[in-house]
């Protein structure tokens, strides 16, 4: 996963001089590149282990780093919990998160019933656009709690 550094577009009602991060630094820690060298000019390295990240949001900055690139994507689903929490607050306070699983395998069995074959055309109801995404929005919400497998 390349490094993404970009400038962070704050909420619309945020007005200038307010103490907001200004980057979002997002991607896999590796000692050389450019986010290992911001990560460790701060102190921010990732926790041991394939699904670990660390979250780090201070005044200039929000880290979102990882070992790997799952990992990555769990930080960045806890991120995207934080923005939206932020909507309603009106701001992110300063944190760090390191999260490791517990549990390797973390999963949901889907029965035929409930959503596989709410995608098969046998159903006229809904056309397969919609039953298509309904499949993917249950998948997204899986993801932000961090599932790694369905069957």
């Amino acid at each position: 996963m390349k490094c993404v550094l970009r400038d962070l577009a704050w909420a619309k009602n945020s007005r200038p001089g307010e103490d907001a991060p200004r980057q979002i630094l997002v991607g896999t820690y590796a000692p050389g590149t450019l986010i290992g060298k911001l990560c460790a000019q701060d102190g921010v390295i990732p926790p041991p282990g394939k699904e670990s990240y660390r979250l780090r949001v201070t005044s200039d900055r929000i880290y979102a780093v990882a070992n790997t690139p799952r990992g990555v994507l769990y930080a960045i689903h806890s991120l995207r919990q934080i923005f939206n929490q932020a909507k309603t607050t009106g701001f992110i306070r300063s944190l760090e998160i390191r999260d490791t699983p517990y549990y390797a395998f973390r999963a949901v069995c889907v029965g035929e019933g409930e959503y596989i074959s709410s995608v098969l055309p046998e159903q006229p109801e809904r056309n397969l656009e919609q039953r298509w995404t309904e499949l993917a929005q249950f998948l997204n919400q899986l993801c932000s709690y961090k599932l790694n497998t369905l069957y």
